[in-house]
């Protein structure tokens, strides 16, 4: 399962608590990268869609 508590309706994170000074957790490396990921696909995407409209909008 993915970062993400199944049964809520606004898709609520899993809350994860690491303790000050704890190792790395490969577990949590792997969801925090994924979070970025997305937050990165998504902003670019929403860039892009500005880009398309701003183009539009000159025209």
């Amino acid at each position: 399962m993915s970062g993400l508590v199944q049964w809520s309706s606004c898709a609520k994170r899993k809350s994860s608590k690491k303790a000050s000074g704890s190792k790395p957790n490969a577990q949590r490396q792997r969801m925090l990268a994924a979070r970025k990921r997305k937050a990165r696909a998504s902003a670019y995407k929403a860039s892009r869609k500005v880009a398309q409209l701003q183009v539009k909008a000159a025209e």
